[in-house]
């Protein structure tokens, strides 16, 4: 069916439509975050502890990183991962999710019980900690929008419209016979 790649900021409602779309489409879905958080526990850390581990040792990354790829690798499967649109072989579509800092620092600040002040310290803290890890590691800018096939607001749309665009694009990609090509 499809390898489909969906990254975003945190905040960006990535997860949540990664899920849906996966569930949808009846493929498999993959969360780098989860395996992440995962990773994060296994030590005895909090992620914020780790994600300042991971700056420091980058490892940690490229085991999470290497780790998408095997097991996203021959499959037809919904890859949730920031890094997933560089590190993901030909994947048939690639979709970033966006929204403004003050809407994703909210949405985190609901989901983890946060206040608002704290949600955007958090936010700010992770976003520069990944920008910075993931271009001294990969020299990868995940400012950069134009690896992605499609970029979509995440506050104009609700997860299941934005289902529904991504299914027109997998089905305009059908309608041509082609397979995604390498950017």
């Amino acid at each position: 069916m499809a390898t489909i790649t969906v990254g975003g900021l945190p905040g960006s409602g990535k997860s949540t439509f990664a899920k849906l779309l996966a569930s949808e489409l009846g493929l498999e879905y993959l969360s780098a975050g989860q395996v992440f958080r995962q990773m994060a526990v296994e030590s005895g850390m909090d992620l914020e502890t780790f994600s300042k581990r991971a700056e420091r040792d980058h490892q940690i990354d490229r085991k999470l990183d290497e780790m998408q790829v095997r097991l996203a690798r021959g499959k037809d499967v919904v890859v949730d991962s920031r890094l997933s649109a560089w590190m993901i072989e030909t994947p048939d579509l690639k979709v970033c999710l966006v929204a403004g800092f003050e809407e994703r620092a909210r949405r985190i600040a609901e989901r983890d019980g946060l206040s608002t002040e704290e949600a955007i310290r958090r936010v700010r803290e992770r976003e520069e900690s990944e920008r910075h890890r993931y271009k001294e590691i990969y020299n990868i800018d995940i400012r950069d929008m134009e690896v992605y096939d499609i970029v979509i607001n995440s506050a104009t749309y609700l997860p299941d419209e934005i289902v529904a665009i991504v299914r027109k694009a997998l089905d305009a990609l059908g309608a041509r016979g082609r397979k995604r090509r390498s950017k």
